[in-house]
């Protein structure tokens, strides 16, 4: 019985382990998507910005400014 609880107890304190990291990643997560993630507006304008820039330069000048992205 003894081996049993102690068992069980070395289980529960391995998941609460498990838990605490995954709620750690989950904070980290939620983090990068409220600092870091774009908004619509942004993602638009960096479309437009980009077909404008495609449609304004020569193949070359395309490829060289591919590279400062």
């Amino acid at each position: 019985m003894q081996a049993k609880t102690a068992d069980m107890l070395a289980e529960s304190r391995r998941l609460r382990g498990t838990l605490e990291t995954s709620e750690a990643r989950s904070g980290l997560v939620q983090q990068f998507l409220q600092q870091y993630q774009l908004s619509h507006d942004e993602v638009y304008a960096l479309k437009v910005c980009w077909e404008s820039l495609q449609s304004c330069v020569s193949i070359g000048e395309m490829r060289a400014a591919e590279a400062c992205f």
